[in-house]
């Protein structure tokens, strides 16, 4: 759910869950690219030059940083479990295998591995297409930089696993 506010962790979901949290960089684009591409087009490098991309970028990333806090701040690593996106993409099997732990679900070795065979779906924007122009300026990664600075200093203080940033 987007919903994330602290009393909706707690109270509709007693603060169990999953987390699935994703470079915030890539998810700024992503976003960019739904709102102004559709579901599999890319957003025009054009958005990037508009007086409030940088608004838009610090909306987004917000957005992104709250999610991560209220949920992190609102549970406990025993009930919710923080699963990054590129590990996922990096090693489909152990992240799911670690979500079915979670969930207290056995891994089916059939399951696991139709899930192996069909990682490609038909809903997915061309990974390799990469922006016209730099999306972002020096000040926008810096404050972004900050925001992944600070999450990951929360992530740890609270006992959960860090971003993997050596993948961004």
């Amino acid at each position: 759910t987007h919903d994330c506010h602290p009393d909706h962790v707690r109270n509709d979901f007693g603060g169990r869950g999953i987390l699935i949290l994703r470079n915030p960089y890539d998810a700024v684009l992503s976003d960019h690219n739904f709102l102004f591409g559709g579901h599999m087009g890319v957003g025009p490098a054009s958005s990037f030059d508009r007086r409030d991309w940088e608004e838009f970028v610090s909306i987004e990333t917000g957005e992104w940083l709250d999610m991560a806090l209220n949920w992190t701040r609102s549970s406990t690593p025993d009930r919710l479990l923080v699963v990054h996106y590129e590990q996922v993409k990096n090693n489909l099997e152990s992240e799911m295998r670690k979500i079915l732990q979670h969930l207290g679900l056995a891994a089916d070795a059939g399951r696991l591995q139709c899930l192996l065979k069909h990682t490609n779906g038909f809903f997915r924007r061309k990974s390799n297409l990469k922006p016209e122009k730099l999306p972002f300026s020096s000040s926008l990664r810096s404050q972004m930089d900050q925001l992944i600075d600070n999450l990951n200093q929360d992530l740890a203080e609270r006992g959960y696993e860090q971003l993997p940033t050596e993948l961004y």
